[in-house]
């Protein structure tokens, strides 16, 4: 989607040449490379608007951005989120990303440069919530991971853990080549790739269905025994709150100080 100029001589032809003719080496070189000037103004979308075009130095900058910012959503989850339900945080987590992800439409569409705003401004805005989210998504999981691991197997869980997140990765990368053959979606056009954003967005919705079934009950803060307790009311069909819980907790817990005093 974004042409990239490699080179910062402009009479480099390392890129090819668009006055070559169709199907020569350089214009296919130079078709596949994307990485003419941004200045030229010869290339458009499917929707007739300029391609937007970044060079090299400001997508350095993007990536550092996105990292100050993914760190920035450790502190955030750590200070707003600790008392939230597993499941509320999922909830929030996935909706707000499903939110965020439809600003590629709003870039695909090209409606930020119909508005007034330039691409550079449009993506670093975009570079600053992404992360963010995507680290709030992140942490939940790992969070109680790291309480129900049993002793000694911590190494174990974390390897499980990767695999299990560079699987769906993959996963998700195999069935977007699909839609994308499907679709047609290929450069240098891109034909209805509007479309595929929208299918990607709502795909990312579908997880949704199962936090009631998956995600225990308790917070962050709260003990396995405190979420076992309330796992086991659940399953007898009986409400259970985390606060009540930590009492009958407490109450187990002096039972079985008399019982051995």
């Amino acid at each position: 989607l974004v042409w990239l100029k490699e080179t910062n001589d402009p009479g480099d032809n390392e890129c090819g040449s668009a006055q070559a003719p169709p199907g020569s080496d350089e214009r296919m070189w130079y078709e596949t490379k994307w990485c003419h000037q941004c200045s030229a103004g010869r290339d458009y979308l499917e929707s007739g608007l300029e391609r937007p075009c970044f060079d090299a130095p400001f997508l350095s900058i993007l990536s550092v951005v996105g990292s100050f910012f993914g760190l920035l959503g450790t502190a955030v989850y750590n200070k707003y989120f600790g008392n939230w339900r597993y499941k509320s945080i999922f909830y929030f987590v996935m909706l707000s990303s499903c939110i965020v992800s439809f600003l590629d439409l709003i870039w695909v569409h090209r409606l930020n440069v119909r508005m007034g705003i330039s691409d550079k401004v449009f993506l670093l805005g975009q570079e600053v919530i992404a992360p963010i989210i995507g680290r709030l998504t992140a942490m939940p999981v790992m969070v109680l991971a790291a309480q129900m691991c049993p002793d000694h197997v911590e190494a174990t869980l974390f390897a499980l853990l990767m695999g299990i997140s560079n699987m769906s990765g993959s996963t998700g990368g195999y069935l977007g080549v699909g839609i994308i053959a499907v679709l047609n979606t290929y450069g240098p056009r891109f034909e209805n790739l509007a479309t595929f954003v929208a299918i990607r967005n709502f795909a990312s919705l579908l997880p949704l269905v199962l936090i009631p079934y998956l995600c225990p009950q308790g917070s962050p803060r709260s003990s396995m025994q405190e979420m076992q307790i309330c796992e086991n009311k659940r399953t007898q069909n009986q409400s259970c709150s985390v606060d009540e819980a930590d009492i009958d907790l407490s109450v187990i817990s002096l039972s079985s100080g008399q019982i051995t005093s």
